[in-house]
């Protein structure tokens, strides 16, 4: 099978082009020259992986009129390349790539004559609903960021794109995207992860510091190998978590790829039994030696510490708001996902989610240890 994919640089392109190799299909990568790095050096190169100079962002993806020429064959085209942030202030940055992008890929699957076109969305252009199905778009719901308005003008665009070209269509839409079952391997760590990173450097820092002549007040923080931080996380008694490891998803993708089946429908890649947010928030936080004040929504901050301490606590709180505020929506509302279309068109191939349960937390955070969580080293000022 001759595939193009888009994004196969990104957390879940990469998976699915590690995983679409091993299953020799033939498979074309588009991928944006970066920081001056041709596109062909940011791939590792294989037989069957074919590397497309090109820019999303562009008409027709910027492919070369020689390259249009290589992809006339295709079979399929897999677009999961996406700007994934949340942040008003870099909504222009996200409209260009979710919405002009998706519109100049589909546009290029027609105009190659691709037979298929899949797209990845996300679950969460259900907003804030309480329940959204499969066939669900426009429910009432609001977006509550950028991340969440912009994947769903890209499905209303290739609900539109497709319908013109005669091109059948799927959409899946994962929720949040963890790493392996088994492994905890990602190659990006966003969503999940990012929850964390900032308390996660609070971490390091203090350990580092307490273990230097300088860690004055900060000592005080460090009981053995837990770290207490005077940081307030705040989030729903209530509200689930939907994780979803890449694994899982990656191998449903590649199910309807394989069987070539496209139906112009959405597909929910959900855990159908998620965790409580706040479950997960404090046995992460336990996981990875972290103590902290994990309290409802609608409770304050709470505090008894000494001045020097309560400089450091304040500092510290202002930066998680700035985490805490992105992810706000998704530690105090989650809607209920149906997977009533997923199973339907599966049949006997489907397989529930793996469980979010200690287990599978202990090996993402292993995994995302062993990485740094994918950070370069920061200095954090008190």
């Amino acid at each position: 099978m001759r595939i193009l994919l888009t994004g196969a640089t990104g957390t879940l392109g990469s998976a699915m082009l590690e995983k679409l190799n091993t299953n020799k299909h033939q498979i074309y990568c588009l991928v944006r020259n970066k920081h001056g790095n041709e596109a062909q050096s940011r791939i590792k190169r294989a037989e069957n992986i074919n590397i497309v100079s090109g820019d999303i962002t562009m008409p027709l993806g910027g492919v070369s009129e020689n390259n249009l020429k290589s992809l006339k064959k295709i079979d399929a085209v897999l677009h999961c390349a996406a700007s994934i942030d949340f942040s008003l202030s870099r909504a222009i940055a996200t409209h260009n790539v979710n919405i002009n992008g998706t519109r100049n890929i589909v546009e290029l699957a027609s105009y190659i004559g691709a037979k298929t076109f899949y797209h990845i969305s996300t679950s969460y252009v259900a907003g804030n609903s309480n329940y959204f199905s499969e066939d669900n778009l426009h429910a009432g719901q609001i977006l509550r960021n950028p991340y969440e308005e912009t994947k769903l003008n890209g499905e209303e665009i290739v609900r539109a794109a497709t319908a013109y070209a005669k091109m059948p269509y799927t959409i899946f839409r994962p929720s949040v995207i963890v790493g392996n079952s088994e492994t905890g391997k990602i190659a990006s760590f966003e969503g999940y992860y990012g929850f964390f990173k900032y308390l996660i450097s609070l971490r390091d820092k203090v350990l580092a510091q307490a273990k230097s002549r300088r860690g004055g007040a900060l000592s005080k923080l460090v009981k053995g190998n837990i770290v207490s931080l005077p940081v307030t996380v705040r989030c729903s008694s209530t509200s689930t978590i939907n994780l979803a490891p890449i694994d899982w998803v990656v191998s449903n993708i590649c199910f309807f790829l394989e069987s070539k089946i496209a139906k112009n429908q959405a597909y929910h890649l959900v855990n159908e039994d998620p965790p409580k947010v706040k479950w997960v928030i404090e046995k992460t936080l336990e996981l990875v030696g972290i103590e902290c004040h994990v309290r409802l929504m609608t409770e304050g901050i709470k505090n008894n510490y000494s001045k020097t301490l309560l400089r450091i606590a304040e500092t510290m709180q202002k930066g998680f708001e700035l985490t805490e505020n992105l992810y706000w929506p998704y530690v105090t509302h989650e809607p209920i996902f149906s997977t009533q279309c997923l199973k339907r068109d599966m049949c006997q191939h489907y397989k529930p989610c793996p469980q979010t349960d200690e287990s599978l937390l202990k090996k993402l955070l292993a995994y995302a240890e062993r990485e740094r969580w994918g950070r370069r080293k920061t200095d954090l000022a008190f």
